[in-house]
């Protein structure tokens, strides 16, 4: 992740992963993110609208993540 928010390239990530379910090759469980205890196995409605509560705000393990990604 280049920036420490919750941004337009997260969301732009998100919404390519949006509407994918367990059933999919290319589903992508980290965008799996409502309920936050245990997550339905889709990118739906629900997970857009956590998703929004978490726009703009800082990410806590940015630079890990980064570390991570070897970035």
């Amino acid at each position: 992740r280049a920036e420490d928010k919750v941004g337009f390239d997260d969301f732009y990530a998100f919404a390519d992963n949006f509407g994918r379910s367990s059933a999919d090759a290319d589903f992508d469980a980290a965008f799996d993110i409502n309920p936050i205890d245990a997550p339905d196995g889709e990118v739906d409605l629900d997970d857009f609208f956590l998703f929004t509560d978490y726009f703009g705000r800082s990410v806590a393990n940015a630079a890990a993540i980064r570390t991570a990604l070897g970035e």
